[in-house]
Parts: structure tokens; sequence; C-alpha cells
């Protein structure tokens, strides 16, 4: 069975995550291609194994502009493909088939931003409603497509992301990696990664840090990652100023894929609080380090951390700030936390979800040959 992975150039993004893992993994199990949209190079390229092959040119509107669905008809993707695997949503299509989708999250149904994404949820998702399978991260993202796009259940499959290899604990000198960042070389050190919309609570963080450290508990914050596509950043850097936080955080804009784990290593807490996920790699990511995680007791994190993590209201800023000093001031905790976590890691692999996914490819190429 040829199946061709349609996807966009997301390489920063769970997404991107998402569609790289999934191409790796499967290549051990299937004749597999990735026919993937690039929108810095404004081209689809076609990638098996080390070729890469330019279908098409020409692509120039972003995914959140309404008239991306109206270029999107003139992609070039090959009817070679004995199945179909679009990796998101938008990617969807009405004329190739058999296909499978996934739909990571509701978010544009939940938390619209703008009302374009009110436009394009309408018609980014019809040939989603369409689509032979559905496969979804998280059994909150299931119940939640199940729910908003009146979709039979039995039509929808829950598969687990996994997390990559290189996210393990690692024996490196803190001190160099405190200098390499500019990080303060002592006290602990709270690390969220992430964007900054609204639904991740960033200033919640701030808040939080801030209380802990009117109580004597010695936090610097670190901010990794963009902030986003709607400025958020002014809101996270007013939060910053308000709570008297300015010398007692950094911002790292871009933090390369290949270095998160060392900066995942020498945070002392991983903290996210975030109102709403699809699924959740960053928490994952910092157990498989060994890095204490508080996060959210909303939407799919606790499915993600299960009894390995602290879940908690995303919003209260004085529980959180009891969290942290607990996790910060207890040595036996944090090392229980630390165990737990591995553990927990333990149980998300890409082998894992290529393998449950080469199953469904098998059983919606069957039904559509019958």
């Amino acid at each position: 069975m040829n199946v061709g992975i349609i996807s966009t150039r997301y390489d920063s993004t769970g997404i991107g995550t998402y569609s790289k893992e999934l191409y790796r993994s499967l290549s051990d199990l299937l004749n597999v291609s990735k026919v993937e949209v690039d929108f810095e190079s404004r081209s689809i390229r076609e990638i098996e194994g080390e070729r890469e092959q330019i279908l098409h040119r020409g692509l120039r509107l972003p995914l959140d502009h309404p008239g991306f669905f109206i270029l999107r008809s003139q992609w070039s993707i090959p009817d070679k493909f004995d199945l179909y695997h679009m990796t998101l949503p938008a990617a969807a299509s009405f004329e190739l088939e058999p296909q499978v989708v996934t739909v990571h999250d509701m978010i544009k149904f939940k938390f619209p931003r703008r009302f374009s994404e009110k436009i394009i949820r309408k018609v980014e998702y019809g040939p989603v409603r369409s689509a032979d399978h559905i496969v979804t991260v998280s059994n909150t993202s299931k119940r939640d497509i199940i729910e908003l796009l009146g979709i039979n259940e039995q039509k929808v499959s829950t598969v687990y992301p996994g997390v990559h290899k290189k996210y393990r604990p690692l024996n490196i000198d803190e001190d160099t990696v405190r200098e390499k960042y500019n990080l303060p070389k002592s006290g602990g050190l709270v690390l969220y990664l992430g964007s900054e919309e609204p639904r991740k609570n960033v200033p919640t963080v701030v808040k939080a840090c801030a209380a802990a450290r009117r109580q004597g508990q010695a936090i610097h914050f670190i901010k990794a990652g963009s902030a986003g596509t709607f400025g958020e950043r002014t809101s996270t850097k007013r939060a910053v100023q308000d709570a008297g936080m300015e010398d007692n955080t950094t911002f790292l804009e871009f933090v390369p894929e290949d270095d998160l784990p060392e900066l995942y290593n020498i945070a002392d807490v991983f903290l996210f609080p975030s109102e709403y996920e699809g699924f959740g790699l960053p928490p994952l990511e910092a157990m498989a380090c060994g890095t204490p995680v508080i996060t959210s007791n909303r939407a799919s994190l606790p499915e993600v951390v299960g009894d390995a993590g602290i879940t908690t209201a995303p919003n209260d800023t004085e529980i959180i700030a009891d969290h942290l000093i607990k996790v910060l001031s207890d040595e036996s905790l944090k090392q229980r936390l630390r165990e737990e976590g591995l553990q927990r890691a333990e149980q998300f692999s890409w082998q894992q979800t290529a393998d449950q996914l080469a199953g469904i490819y098998r059983e919606v190429y069957e039904k559509g040959s019958e």
C-alpha cells in the first residue's frame, strides 16, 4: 500500500513535529511519501526518502486567510497513492480518496480569535466531514470533534502522539547552559514553552512566579518560544512589568529544536497552565527529560500527564504559586515527580503511534476496496 502523507511545513510547531515523526516512523512499516506545502519557498514538494521534488509553485496566502481555501484547488497533489493521510484539516480534500484526516483540536471552534476563523472553519471542515476516517490525538479532542462536527463516533479514532528519544535526562553542565542563555547562576528555574495566546495563560505563570517570590522562593521565569501571531507579547510584558518580574524573566524568542532537551533538563519546574490543548506535547517532553510538571486540569492535559504531574486550576495564581513552592522546596516531591514523569513518558512512542495508524490505514483501504 502506497501512502501519501499530506502536510504543511510547520517545523517548529506541534503539527510540524507530528507530521515529521509520522513520516519517519511509518517509513519503517509502509511505502510512504510526504507531500509538503512550504510557504517559505511558495511551493509544494514531494519528499520520498532522501529525494525532494517541487510539484507546484506560487502559493501566496497563509493558512489563516479565507482565500487560501480557494487557492488550495491549485494543489498538484499526485493522484498516485492508495491512501492519503492529511495531517491537518486545512489539507483535507473532496477529490482525493480514500482519505484519513488528523484533527488535532477544536481550537478554532472553541476559541475563535477573529471573524475570518469563523469563515475558515465552515469551509475547512467540509472536506473533513467527508473523510473516510478521522484521527485525533486525545479523547478530549475526540469528544469535541463528535460534538462540534456532528460526526459518528465510529468514524473517529484517538491515536496518541509519541515523544522523540532526544527528550531524555542529559548529563550536562547546568552552569554552562545557564550561561549560554544568560540565566542567573542560582535559583529555581520555571520554564514555559509555547505561544502566548490568551488560552495559554502566560500572564498567570508570571503572576504565580511573582507570588512565590513574595513568599521568599527564589525563582527565575523562562518564557521560550515565539509570542504568536496576534501581538500577545505586549500583554505578557505588561504582566511581567506589573508583577515586578523584569529582572527575573528571560524571553527566549527562538530555541532550536535540538537545544530544547537541555533547556528542559536545567528547568526545575515546567509550568503549563493552558486552558485548552488538543494534546500538549511540551508537558510530555518535559516529563521525558525528568522535569517535574505542573499543568492545567482542563481539556487533554490530565490525559497526557496522568498521575505523574500536578494538575491544577489554570487561572488560580495562588494555588499555582503554592505548587511551585512545594516542588522547589521539597526534594522528595521533586524526585517523585521526576521518576513518575519518566515512567509516564515511556508510555508514548512514535512507533506505537505508527503501528496504530498502519492498522487504521489497512481498515480504511480494505473497506474502500470492497
